[in-house]
């Protein structure tokens, strides 16, 4: 069974089962694995009457277009229907080069495939690919500071992590310059100016979608899980950073003993209750506590951040209210 034929819930149970083998462990609240597609067609000589029909087809099925011109294009914007639901479909045509570019915006599975049969006799590729990640819960503040950290969120477009300032997007990789892959964070705020949901939004570009021999839409549709998320790392532990065989100073003069994960969180616990720390500055120092940790102690430390409650030795430790991820 491919990607698009499953739905959300399978796309979250298949990531998490992915991440967890290799000792990650998230959840995802919402996932759009085709948020926009770009493709080119080539309009090469004989081909031509066949391309002119397939694009009769989207502007008779289509509403007036705007349109506006650049000096190398001519651009319509079409509202294309397509088993009943409206699409965004961007027309641009270049006059040198012979070629044309579409974008569709947010399309699903059913689409794609009717686009694929459209253009299988013609020479086209897909020069770029969006997919997002959608983070929501009552936290979620805590969490989008928390992606930004270079302790939790990594990304292969660049080898450093997220910049840490508190702009409304964060980049890695800008995908305006990159011929690979980027990644946007970016947060949605209400009226009020309070964070309903994070965004993350993985772009894919020409070279990376030809070296994995991603060409057309058939090849898009064929795509998984693994392939998609694989440059998306959370970096809640590393191996060769954190975990060490003494007692490693944290900041401000904290010490972490990495033998036992009880007295990690009872150390984080009278820390915070003894000084005013800030929820996310709690969230940071519990993540690079447990990055000290034995690493099979991490996925049932994780566990406690979402239940709320840490079963260890028999015992239960019940964790602070600002360190979960509530309704996550």
């Amino acid at each position: 069974m491919t990607l698009h034929q499953k739905n959300n819930e399978g796309l979250n149970n298949q990531l998490i089962k992915s991440c967890v083998s290799n000792n990650y462990l998230y959840k995802f609240k919402k996932i759009k694995f085709y948020t926009s597609i770009d493709f080119i067609i080539f309009s090469i000589k004989y081909d031509y009457n066949l391309l002119l029909k397939i694009l009769t087809e989207i502007m008779v099925k289509s509403s007036s277009p705007t349109f506006y011109k650049t000096p190398s294009s001519l651009v319509k914007v079409y509202n294309f229907t397509f088993n009943n639901r409206m699409y965004k479909i961007k027309y641009i045509h270049f006059f040198k080069g012979n070629y044309i570019w579409l974008r569709i915006d947010d399309p699903d599975a059913l689409l794609l495939q009717h686009f694929s049969n459209l253009l299988h006799p013609i020479q086209h590729h897909v020069a770029m690919l969006e997919c997002t990640v959608d983070f929501y819960g009552p936290n979620i503040h805590t969490l989008y500071s928390a992606l930004k950290s270079k302790y939790v969120l990594s990304h292969s477009s660049r080898s450093k992590p997220l910049n840490l300032n508190y702009d409304d997007t964060e980049y890695a990789g800008n995908p305006r310059s990159t011929k690979s892959k980027a990644l946007r964070l970016y947060k949605k705020e209400d009226d009020n100016g309070n964070i309903k949901y994070a965004r993350l939004e993985i772009v894919y570009k020409r070279n990376w979608l030809k070296n994995k021999k991603i060409i057309s839409i058939r090849d898009v549709l064929k795509m998984d899980c693994d392939t998609v998320y694989q440059p998306l790392k959370f970096k809640i532990f590393n191996h060769h950073r954190f975990i060490k065989n003494y007692v490693r100073r944290m900041e401000k003069g904290i010490f972490v003993c990495k033998a036992n994960i009880l007295e990690v969180l009872e150390t984080i616990d009278k820390l915070t209750r003894m000084k005013n720390i800030s929820s996310v500055d709690k969230f940071a120092k519990c993540f690079i506590s447990y990055s000290c940790c034995e690493t099979h102690l991490f996925e049932t430390a994780f566990k406690a951040l979402l239940t709320g409650k840490l079963f260890l030795n028999g015992k239960i430790f019940e964790m602070p209210s600002e360190f979960l991820f509530d309704d996550f």
